[in-house]
């Protein structure tokens, strides 16, 4: 009964106008040389993996805040309980300080929480403390002697709930692995930290180095490459692009999809290729 509320709501959540739908694309580039011997590159878009035109009529839950807020929680909320056993049945307090915090993924995945959980207490507690104007949500009230407040943008709570639906799918881990997870995941993560005022009995912990990874991002479909010494030289990304690129490359029959942000003069160390390993479907132009 657990598994089918957490696999109901999360279907309905994707339906949904609650998060921040990725405008991902897949493309290949064709590098010529014209009778000068000049390079250029040109660019065939393929796939938009998703179309908001085409797509139909999402699921409104965004102006109703008490609802999505409630939708997002319990979400989470079963997620935890069925990945940490030993939480369930712990108040949400115990729980927030009992959640491990030994990489980052884990670390902003308790941060998440800790925003989450004010916003269910403060509608179980004092749902009057919500106030909501200029698209910023407000919320302050205390309760055990304890001042909870929270200002958030409604912007930045689209972004908290995309974070935490993609912190939770673990098909999209499989996919990409956990590198560009975790990068994507700590752009969301600066976005709604630097911007929200939060004030509650926990705080936030300090991550190590990562690159955030932008969402908004192209995959260059079997991109060119060449290796110098034990490096992978990416032909394709010496030419400057407006988007953000991934590089999809296939090595030693295994796909790679290698973010542009992790390149060093258009090169990539073979030793650290194993973090972007990708699913075989990254080859081909075809979702």
């Amino acid at each position: 009964m657990i598994e089918d509320f957490y696999k109901f709501n999360f279907s309905l959540v994707t339906k949904s106008n609650l998060t921040i739908k990725p405008r991902t694309t897949k493309s290949e580039e064709f590098i010529k040389e014209d009778e000068n011997g000049v390079k250029d590159i040109h660019e065939n878009i393929y796939l938009h993996f998703r179309d908001d035109s085409l797509s139909s009529k999402e699921i409104d839950v965004l102006s109703k805040p008490i609802l999505g807020i409630m939708i997002i929680f319990g979400i989470f909320d079963v997620y935890l309980d069925t990945k940490y056993i030993q939480l369930h049945g712990k108040s949400y307090k115990k729980k927030h300080d009992s959640l491990p915090v030994s990489n980052n993924t884990e670390i902003m995945q308790k941060s998440f929480f800790r925003i989450l959980k004010l916003m269910r207490n403060s509608i179980t507690h004092s749902a009057n403390s919500i106030t909501y104007s200029n698209s910023v949500t407000r919320i302050s009230y205390w309760f055990k002697g304890v001042n909870f407040e929270l200002e958030i943008s409604d912007n930045n709570l689209l972004e908290l709930y995309t974070a935490t639906l993609l912190l939770m799918n673990d098909k999209f881990e499989e996919d990409r692995g956990i590198y560009m997870k975790e990068g994507l995941l700590k752009w969301y993560y600066n976005s709604i930290i630097r911007n929200i005022v939060i004030s509650d009995d926990c705080s936030f912990m300090n991550l190590s180095n990562i690159v955030p990874l932008n969402p908004m991002r192209n995959i260059i479909v079997n991109a060119k490459f060449h290796v110098h010494d034990n490096n992978l030289v990416i032909e394709n990304s010496k030419f400057i692009r407006d988007t953000i690129r991934d590089f999809a490359i296939r090595f030693n029959n295994d796909c790679y999809v290698i973010p542009q942000e992790h390149l060093s003069n258009n090169s990539i160390s073979i030793n650290d290729l194993h973090k972007w390993k990708a699913d075989l479907s990254y080859l081909s132009t075809r979702y």
